[in-house]
């Protein structure tokens, strides 16, 4: 997954504008309704971040752990090799510290968590007191597609203990994650 900031969006619309004719610049930009006076619209923090973070658009969290918490199903990756669902996260009782850990180092075990934090097992963030001179490739887990931000880690954290940990699914938390239009919540109204 490629990350783009409002920069690199930026300078994709300078270079299509300044290769277009200069008739077509106004008008593409009007086209467009770019308010370069309008400022960047809010960055998502907190229980937003750490839902989108949960959902399959960053993390995917919810392949192992569930949409839910409840945990996830056995699943196949392409290569064939069986994986274990991850445990239920609503019967966690990790410290907020415990699951950033495990989250930016990954973990291997009967259930393989992957490491999401780029920069882990490094001198900078070291794992469990230790950095990968230290520890084998083979004794830690790899990363999991795109890694994701210390911020991004810490807010799904702070939507795990929010929404799942020693908790059943709310309608709150599963409109918050499905979206107030979804019917995916459906059996929790009353």
């Amino acid at each position: 997954m490629i990350r783009c900031t409002a920069l690199c969006t930026a300078g994709a619309l300078a270079a299509l504008l300044l290769a277009a004719p200069s008739a077509m610049r106004v008008t593409a930009a009007q086209e467009f309704d770019f308010d370069f006076d309008k400022p960047a619209p809010p960055k998502l923090t907190g229980i937003e971040l750490g839902v989108q973070v949960y959902r399959p658009e960053l993390g995917n969290c919810q392949l192992c752990h569930g949409w839910n918490g409840n945990g996830g199903r056995q699943f196949e990756d392409l290569a064939g090799r069986t994986y274990d669902p991850g445990p239920p996260l609503t019967e966690s009782t990790m410290t907020r510290e415990e699951m950033i850990e495990i989250i930016a180092c990954g973990k291997l075990g009967t259930s393989i968590m992957p490491q999401y934090l780029e920069n882990a097992w490094k001198p900078e963030h070291p794992c469990w007191g230790k950095t990968a001179a230290e520890v084998p490739d083979g004794e830690r887990a790899g990363l999991w597609g795109a890694p994701l931000y210390l911020d991004e880690i810490e807010a799904v954290v702070l939507w795990i203990q929010t929404a799942y940990q020693g908790k059943q699914m709310s309608l709150e938390h599963c409109l918050l994650y499905f979206g107030p239009e979804s019917r995916g919540c459906d059996t929790l109204r009353k």
